[in-house]
């Protein structure tokens, strides 16, 4: 399996790659900022200190939406999306 990714990457533009690391390392910084700001909104108006938990998972929907945002800026989002259906069959495979 190993073998197959990295012969993926080999035929994979370098620029292609370089672009992917932009986008990952924008998304990632970014739904930390954004679910600190998000958290200290909630904190303020809403009176509600969030857990761990709930903040993970603040974290974690906030990085899907970011990394689809940042995708479509850079032109790869039809790329991110087909390997989103891959990943929701193969979840699907599993379940069943």
């Amino acid at each position: 399996m190993l073998k197959s990714s990295l012969q993926k990457l080999r035929l994979m533009p370098k620029l292609r790659i370089a672009k992917f690391l932009i986008i990952f390392t924008l998304t990632g910084s970014s739904s930390v900022f954004v679910s600190d700001v998000m958290a200290d909104f909630i904190k303020t108006d809403l009176s509600y200190e969030m857990n761990a938990l709930e903040r993970i998972v603040l974290i974690s929907l906030l990085y899907q939406f970011l990394l689809l945002l940042f995708c479509f800026v850079f032109g790869e989002l039809p790329y991110v999306i087909e390997k989103f259906r891959k990943m929701a069959q193969l979840f699907r495979r599993l379940k069943n």
